[in-house]
């Protein structure tokens, strides 16, 4: 995730959010199951770049996800 830390304001940086808001979105893992995981193994940054990264994510990158205004809604609110 470094690399998508570098360069979250390029280009390859919105390709690295819309990445990451698929896997947040399409996987089995809940928000607490995340912070366990992140907590156990000491990646709290790692845990606070997903949480801005799904702030700022533009909406019109929704369609490459396959995502509704509510579905995005819902999985921000986690």
């Amino acid at each position: 995730m470094g690399g998508a830390q570098d360069r979250k304001n390029s280009i390859k940086g919105g390709k690295d959010a819309i990445d990451l808001l698929g896997l947040l979105f399409y996987s089995d893992l809940n928000n607490q199951k995340l912070r366990n995981i992140f907590s156990r193994y000491g990646f709290k940054e790692y845990l606070d770049f997903l949480i801005s990264t799904v702030a700022r994510f533009d909406r019109k990158d929704l369609a490459y996800l396959n995502l509704t205004e509510h579905e995005f809604s819902t999985l921000k609110k986690e």
